[in-house]
């Protein structure tokens, strides 16, 4: 085999490895782990409070939160009881999340309006004992938004905080040409207080109007569900209860007039697909020449003979 020869298929051998490595590395983590659904307009609610000083004789007892819910929005109200079981008056911190910030929020203690701030409540995680341990609950903590304020819980009686906020609601593709809203509140942060509700009342209401499409049920929540004054009603109603899930949600179809905007996760994949098939045809494009450079040589070689 003549040196000319060697080099040629040295070369062609060191390309193909190149675009090999580059085929394989190019390729985002979604190809190989492909996500079940994308979301546009995402949005979640708010959802139960949790505290940052656990203490024994005061725990959430009671929750209430009414949704009335809109095209690609909603309004909610919420109703949260804390007991005291104790002697003496309990000053208590809340942390109230929201996963993605809402706004036009009050929080009021009967008549009297409450100051809150911001603040990530992993400055004061040392305060909750074990609660990393569980990988759900330290994700909970730590991707969420929270606003904090202070209550006074009377000695052996309660108190009821209300909140009140606006909250984007979600759309999101289960698949291609298909587009479902979601409304979703946070359950999972009430197993912050270590103890059970006594009480827990869920009401999603929208116009039905924009039920007429159907009513998506992948979430597998037990809804109850009813029709009145144009609304369609959803409740779902506890007692003694430990959230197992971290969200409650409402999902429903959406007519085929949708139109999402434009997202990076779609457009990243595509960018990415359409590399893949350019670098497809250059590796083609290449495997040609050599194979007709060879041709022609070889060709050459028989007329020398």
């Amino acid at each position: 085999m003549s040196m000319e020869r060697r080099t040629g298929k040295g070369i062609l051998a060191s390309v193909l490895i190149v675009l090999f490595v580059l085929v394989t590395f190019d390729m985002p983590s979604a190809f190989a782990n492909p996500v079940s659904t994308t979301f546009f307009d995402e949005g979640r609610s708010g959802g139960s409070p949790a505290t940052s000083s656990i203490c024994d004789e005061v725990y959430f007892s009671n929750e209430s939160v009414f949704a009335d819910i809109e095209n690609t929005s909603a309004k909610v109200l919420a109703h949260y009881t804390f007991r005291n079981t104790g002697d003496s008056d309990v000053l208590l911190p809340i942390f109230l999340p929201f996963h993605q910030r809402s706004w036009d929020i009050e929080i009021s203690q009967g008549e009297v309006r409450i100051g809150y701030i911001w603040q990530d409540i992993e400055d004061y995680i040392e305060d909750i004992e074990g609660l990393l341990d569980d990988e759900g609950m330290a994700w909970l903590l730590f991707s969420t938004d929270w606003i904090s304020f202070n209550i006074s819980v009377p000695a052996g009686s309660s108190s009821v905080v209300t909140a009140k906020y606006m909250s984007k609601v979600s759309v999101h593709s289960p698949g291609l040409g298909q587009y479902h809203r979601i409304f979703s509140y946070l359950v999972g942060s009430a197993r912050l207080w270590n103890h059970s509700l006594d009480h827990a009342f869920f009401e999603f209401r929208m116009p039905v109007s924009l039920f007429n499409e159907g009513w998506d049920d992948s979430s597998s929540m037990v809804w109850e569900r009813k029709e009145m004054d144009g609304y369609c009603i959803f409740t779902q109603e506890f007692y003694d209860w430990v959230p197992d899930s971290d969200y409650i949600w409402l999902s429903w179809d959406i007519d085929n007039s949708y139109e999402p905007p434009s997202k990076p996760f779609f457009y990243s994949h595509l960018f990415w697909a359409i590399a893949l098939v350019v670098q497809a045809f250059i590796v083609s494009v290449i495997l040609l020449v050599h194979f007709l450079r060879m041709k022609k040589r070889a060709a050459r070689l028989n007329r020398m003979k």
